[in-house]
């Protein structure tokens, strides 16, 4: 066999094996990119956290942490809860606008039914209903925001809308783009 015709096909081979070295880490980088977008809504839940702040309208001149009454928030689908989120304090302070803001930071209880499930459930979710024990029963909420965080990956937005509330429940419905980026 002539040496340039052995050289020509090493030559060759060493191409075709670093054009598939080439297509299979790019196949990878796009593959793994496209699977890492998914992955995070797949994944079980095992811890939730939310930070909670409700506007309400008052004159009240009020700046305290409440250490023994806390709130709650729940996302229900109709009557069923779907993940609960609870906190032992609160705080409320006065705006100087007519407003007091109640503020808490909530954390799901590692026994509750939604742990394990996978975050992408939420999309179920009907409503949102939060409660801080010390706020009035009936007042009108102004605004609010929920930032809550799944498995410190995932994060959801909720704006409160303004309402009236009755037994301190306050409510938010219009869910519609909150889960719009969970992917099955």
């Amino acid at each position: 066999m002539d040496l340039s015709l052995c050289k020509t096909i090493s030559f060759f081979i060493l191409c075709v094996g670093s054009a598939l070295v080439f297509a299979g880490t790019v196949g990878t980088w796009y593959f793994g990119n496209r699977l890492e977008a998914v992955r995070p809504y797949r994944q079980p839940i095992r811890t939730a956290t939310a930070t909670v702040e409700v506007a309400i309208v008052s004159s009240e001149d009020i700046r305290i942490k409440y250490a023994n009454k806390g709130a709650t928030i729940g996302f229900g689908k109709n009557k069923e809860p779907l993940l609960i989120l609870r906190s032992d304090e609160c705080t409320a302070r006065q705006t100087g606008q007519n407003e007091v803001i109640y503020g808490a930071v909530l954390d799901m209880d590692t026994t509750s039914s939604a742990a394990g499930k996978p975050i992408n459930f939420l999309k179920k979710t009907d409503y949102v209903q939060i409660k801080f024990f010390p706020m009035p029963e009936k007042n009108k909420v102004s605004t609010g925001k929920v930032i809550c965080t799944l498995n410190s990956d995932v994060q959801v937005e909720i704006i409160i809308p303004p309402q009236d509330t009755t037994k301190g429940l306050i409510f938010v419905r219009d869910l519609e783009n909150v889960f719009s980026e969970f992917k099955e």
